[in-house]
């Protein structure tokens, strides 16, 4: 019923008997304790950047530990207008199932 008057917003059952727990042992603060050496938050902008680092790292060490060849491109494509996706499913279904020994065979 909460859920539905208030969608979103509303707290969830496990935050209910948290605060239940603690208003029991005479606790009125419904804010989270503090914990130390703990950000508030591990969404920094060097945190992302660091991840970005690492995935990119990984995805080329399986691509070269698979043998795949690494295409360079440009991020955007002015060649490439929204009207032209309805190609690709179009190219998939041409190319579902089959292998390239290398880039001249497709």
């Amino acid at each position: 019923m909460l859920k539905y008057v208030y969608g979103d917003d509303t707290v969830t059952l496990k935050t209910v008997y948290t605060w239940f727990k603690k208003f029991s042992y005479g606790s009125e603060n419904v804010d989270d304790d503090h914990r130390s050496g703990r950000s508030i938050t591990s969404r920094t902008g060097t945190n992302i950047d660091r991840v970005r680092e690492l995935t990119v790292t990984l995805v080329k060490q399986l691509l070269a530990q698979h043998r795949v060849i690494e295409l360079w491109h440009q991020l955007y494509s002015r060649d490439l207008s929204s009207r032209d996706f309805f190609l690709f499913p179009k190219l998939k279904v041409g190319l579902k199932g089959r292998r390239f020994a290398d880039i001249t065979h497709i």
